[in-house]
């Protein structure tokens, strides 16, 4: 895989997180994949960013054990500014769901990417 693609999920950071274990490795990351669709309906309809916190530190959590580099960055700078109140946080939910709309669109335009890795 290219460097644009492994930025935006790395199937090898994946396998190593997972101790090298290929089904674990997919079942970790095809969760994130869950998850992160899971929370763009509240990042969709969100008026009040103090809400926002749980559904991000749970996503931000799970994102630490795959390779989604550039979801992990987005999700560290908006689990920071919603937990000290930053002016900045009105920026979090279209942030968020640009990034999750990649990594979703990745998983469609990819649908074997786990698959067609060495990894077996």
């Amino acid at each position: 895989m290219n460097k644009e693609i492994n930025s935006i999920l790395d199937w090898e950071s994946c396998l190593s997180l997972a101790g090298g274990k290929p089904k674990l490795a997919r079942t970790m990351a095809f969760g994130l994949l869950e998850e992160a669709e899971a929370i763009l309906p509240i990042l969709e309809s969100c008026n009040d960013t103090a809400a926002l916190l749980e559904p991000v530190h749970k996503l931000h959590g799970l994102c630490k054990y795959v390779g989604a580099q550039r979801l992990l960055a987005a999700l560290d700078r908006a689990e920071t500014m919603l937990k000290t109140e930053s002016d900045d946080c009105q920026s979090i939910p279209k942030e968020l769901a640009n990034t999750i709309n990649e990594l979703l669109t990745f998983k469609m335009e990819n649908p074997n990417w786990a698959e067609t890795e060495n990894s077996h």
